[in-house]
């Protein structure tokens, strides 16, 4: 009885085929998507935009004084809270974050700082 081989030279040519493109369109679409995108961050107090901060502005410490105390730090490597008089502390510990998506959270004062990027080109609503 002969061997039978799985596969042939010809299906791993087609495969590697396929994931070039795949690689091709994935690439395309990371070159497109990081043209004018800005990374900003969004403070939220009780379910409340409070304030956005563009990342890319200068560095500075900071507080919103008429919210429970809560100090945040702003530099090249992203923006963190430094202090909070929350009792765990677990905000504080968590350090910074830069990358849209990423987020951190006071709970006991109810603040949230999240990271979001924005194109200039992205639509809001479309009306007719």
């Amino acid at each position: 009885m002969g061997h039978r081989k799985f596969y042939r030279k010809s299906d791993i040519m087609v495969i590697v085929f396929l994931l070039l493109i795949a690689l091709g369109f994935w690439g395309a679409f990371q070159l497109l998507s990081s043209g004018n995108t800005e990374v900003q961050a969004h403070i939220i107090y009780q379910g409340d935009l409070m304030m956005i901060i563009d990342l890319e502005d200068e560095p500075r410490t900071f507080s919103l004084s008429e919210f429970p105390y809560i100090e945040f730090s702003l530099n090249q490597e992203g923006i963190a809270f430094v202090q909070s008089n929350c009792p765990d502390q677990i905000c504080v510990n968590t350090g910074k974050i830069n990358q849209s998506g990423q987020f951190a959270a006071c709970l006991p004062n109810q603040m949230i700082l999240i990271i979001d990027s924005y194109s200039e080109d992205d639509i809001d609503a479309i009306t007719r």
